[in-house]
């Protein structure tokens, strides 16, 4: 029963690496993308993040299903090597190296804040350019000017030209 537990266990920690792989891989294209594709970078992540959530959550359930609680000793990164029983270790060397992934992925999350600040800020700018332009001022008068067929008059005042 522990064996197959352990196997099943073990399958799960390697779907999530694949999650985390993907997250990874979402994560850093944010820190290159442009401002138009941030959402699906967003998105993306988001499918992974969910995906990865409902693979621990039947880790941990199986985990809790063994009694001598080495399962869920293993499970727990926190935990010293030494501590860990001997048939377990491999399992706790694959829940490590989810670790480093995440590692990974959180140093890569604070890239990918500075660029998407940046990507932000040329938006910015190119907006307040765009509204300070000459044709910014013109759109904002003929916006002001209604037509009437043959003569054209500002509403307010109501004089004809």
């Amino acid at each position: 029963m522990k064996q197959q537990l352990l196997d099943q266990l073990s399958v799960l920690l390697e779907e999530a690496e694949l999650d985390l792989l993907d997250l990874e891989l979402a994560t850093q294209e944010m820190t290159v993308v442009r401002a138009d594709g941030v959402a699906s970078c967003l998105r993306q992540r988001s499918e992974c993040y969910q995906r990865l959530r409902e693979t621990m959550e039947e880790a941990d359930r199986i985990a809790e299903e063994d009694e001598s609680g080495a399962l869920k000793l293993a499970m727990n990164p926190a935990v010293n090597f030494d501590d860990v029983p001997e048939e377990v270790q491999p399992l706790f060397e694959q829940r490590l190296a989810l670790n480093a992934i995440i590692c990974r992925i959180l140093a890569l999350e604070k890239q990918a804040v500075g660029h998407i600040e940046l990507e932000r800020e040329k938006l910015l700018r190119q907006i307040r350019e765009n509204n300070e332009g000459q044709s910014a001022k013109a759109s904002r008068f003929l916006g002001a000017v209604k037509n009437d067929g043959d003569r054209v008059f500002f509403p307010a005042k109501s004089k004809q030209i």
